[in-house]
């Protein structure tokens, strides 16, 4: 029996056990739908599969607790960056189809920026060519004048996401930076083919898990207060954090001041599944990001293309995005 499997058997009582010689599909499938959660086999990824349980953990993690409640009665408290001006700007030159030379050498102005853009350029997210691009110019080139915006929006984004330290929480922060990005480029490719506009999409995917970074900061500024050698993962922390970070979530891009297109979508994803959204970008969010999860799962060997394409069934969603986990392992 797999590991995937003995995580659904958890709570499940008086279920006999498969026999060896059926194949893991089979005995999958007998597990209640309302078992496979894949949201927890993703925090197991970023945690460990073992969840913490110490008490010295609790009280720090409880005391972010406090901190992100504290925040959400009063959103004007966020310790959390704002939007970044090096993107607002440069987005505005675009929207404005300014010469693709002045939005370069705007560019320009910020080194850490550039590279960064020049770095993603080479990236498998935003090029399949083995041939790497060393200079700005040429990585606007290679991406195109339509997807600059995904690609500055991409830079600047995980500058902010992934500065945190120390080192355990900054493989947190890398980690979610890489499911959002995901994400992002599957919301994309899923707006386009329903005729919405892909950047639109792209970004949503991009800032759906701000929440997460902006808790885990307040987490990191605990434990460093608290001179504890303490490493976050319990299971009420993980409870915690999936509950509140949506909101939390919402009320950072609220901050921001952005368009009520991208703003409308990341309210109604607070409520998803309890309320019936009408909104098309909040069901692609949805499917990209469980999309996401699967694929990352998948790349670490967490589970296999078979229980993939069993919880894409149950989940009512086309097995046909299973292409996209098949993609992820041959590059």
């Amino acid at each position: 029996m797999s590991w995937f499997t003995e995580l659904l058997d958890r709570g499940v009582k008086e279920k006999e056990p498969a026999p060896i010689s059926k194949p893991v599909t089979e005995s999958v499938k007998k597990i209640k739908v309302d078992l496979i959660n894949s949201e927890h086999l993703f925090y197991d990824l970023l945690f460990g599969d073992t969840a913490k349980t110490s008490s010295r953990n609790e009280v720090v993690e409880k005391a972010i607790i406090d901190r992100v409640s504290e925040v959400l009665i009063n959103p004007k408290n966020i310790r959390f960056q704002s939007f970044p001006k090096a993107l607002k700007d440069t987005l505005d030159k675009i929207d404005s189809d300014e010469d693709i030379k002045n939005i370069q050498k705007s560019l320009e102005q910020d080194p850490i920026l550039a590279s960064d853009v020049v770095r993603l350029a080479n990236s498998g997210a935003f090029s399949n060519s083995s041939n790497q691009v060393t200079s700005l110019q040429v990585a606007i080139a290679r991406v195109g004048f339509h997807s600059l915006k995904q690609l500055v929006t991409a830079a600047v984004m995980e500058r902010m996401m992934t500065k945190v330290s120390p080192l355990y929480f900054k493989l947190f922060g890398e980690k979610i930076w890489q499911h959002s990005l995901l994400t992002a480029r599957i919301c994309e490719q899923k707006a386009k083919q329903v005729g919405y506009d892909p950047y639109s999409a792209f970004f949503i995917g991009v800032i759906h898990d701000v929440g997460k970074i902006a808790i885990f900061s307040e987490l990191v500024d605990a434990v460093q207060k608290s001179e504890e050698d303490s490493e976050p993962g319990s299971l009420y922390f993980r409870k915690v954090m999936t509950s509140l970070s949506k909101q939390l979530t919402y009320n950072i891009v609220r901050s921001w001041e952005l368009p009520q297109a991208i703003i409308e979508p990341i309210k109604q994803h607070i409520v998803v599944g309890k309320v019936q959204s009408d909104n098309k970008l909040v069901d692609i969010l949805v499917e990209s990001k469980l999309i996401s999860e699967l694929n990352l799962l998948y790349l670490e060997d967490m589970i296999s293309l078979d229980e993939a394409a069993l919880i894409f069934e149950k989940r009512g969603y086309d097995e046909s995005n299973i292409e996209f986990l098949q993609q992820s392992k041959t590059r």
